[in-house]
């Protein structure tokens, strides 16, 4: 059965759930290795807690519920070389 992910919003099979008691939120892997790969990495050992639970998490809703929170981390900005003619 597929469940959908809390960040993207899409029924995916073998979503991450959160170890957190009282937290029933799951993350598919794109979206965690996407935004949160620090997190991916330690999902296998069950010593994680998900985004919304430490208020790191990036989706839209919870960008709104906690206006603090970073999109998803510095752009690198490069300049354009200008023309000389």
């Amino acid at each position: 059965m597929a469940s959908s992910c809390h960040i993207c919003r899409q029924k995916v099979e073998g979503t991450h759930s959160c170890p957190s008691p009282g937290c029933n939120r799951r993350f598919c892997e794109r979206c965690l290795g996407k935004n949160h790969p620090e997190i991916l990495a330690r999902c296998n050992s069950g010593s994680w807690s998900c985004p919304v639970c430490t208020k790191e998490c990036t989706c839209s809703k919870c960008r709104r519920k906690f206006p603090g929170t970073p999109t998803r981390g510095p752009r690198k900005y490069t300049r354009r070389k200008k023309c000389t003619q």
